[in-house]
């Protein structure tokens, strides 16, 4: 019974909600977009990168993993551990950490991923949205922490291809923004929505 409504999707959640927006444009009140990762092959390139800012013998995991393509081994989890330990979360509330570890299906993850935030080797590795984030004609939000795993850079370059956009960066924060930056995080969409519902009642 919701006629329009805020959509707001964070990493893999943004690509669901950049494709709801395209596919029901007038359902959408507003789009906020947490960490997003429009551009695989971009991000790709990003993750390689901070790999190369682990321990060796980190990067000699990876290496040797994506070599034979076996991703079960002790030495490949513990250099994922790292990378996400620097990359994905600094200050993780250990609750909702452990229901999502508990909780998430591996198997579209790893269908649709790969079988890490470092290796992409599923339906999704292609994927890209920046030719169409032009076409976004909503009160739009982009946020992302300062040590992301998808980037300051490759976020504010989205959005600038998104008309009126508004950008935000969280200091410190990695790619879970919300439990790195609680407080910053929940301010910034608190005030970016209630100025996209008084832009929109004005307008009516």
């Amino acid at each position: 019974g919701v006629a329009k409504w805020h959509v707001l999707g964070h990493s893999w959640g943004s690509i669901l909600a950049v494709e709801y927006y395209r596919a029901h444009p007038d359902r959408v009140e507003s789009l906020a977009f947490g960490s997003p990762v429009f551009d695989i092959d971009a991000y790709e390139l990003r993750a390689n990168e901070l790999v190369a800012t682990l321990s060796d013998s980190a990067q000699r995991a990876i290496r040797r993993a994506e070599a034979t393509k076996n991703y079960a081994t002790p030495a490949y989890q513990h250099a994922t551990d790292e990378f996400y330990g620097k990359y994905l979360w600094h200050r993780p509330v250990q609750a909702d950490l452990d229901s999502t570890m508990a909780t998430m299906n591996q198997g579209i993850y790893v269908y649709m991923q790969g079988p890490s935030e470092i290796t992409i080797t599923g339906t999704l590795k292609h994927y890209s949205a920046t030719g169409f984030l032009p076409q976004i004609r909503v009160p739009t939000l982009l946020t992302v922490g300062g040590d992301d795993e998808v980037g300051p850079e490759l976020v504010r370059s989205h959005a600038a291809l998104i008309p009126g956009s508004r950008y935000e960066m969280f200091a410190g924060a990695a790619h879970m923004t919300p439990w790195d930056a609680r407080d910053e995080h929940v301010r910034v969409v608190r005030e970016f929505l209630r100025s996209a519902d008084s832009t929109l009642t004005a307008g009516r």
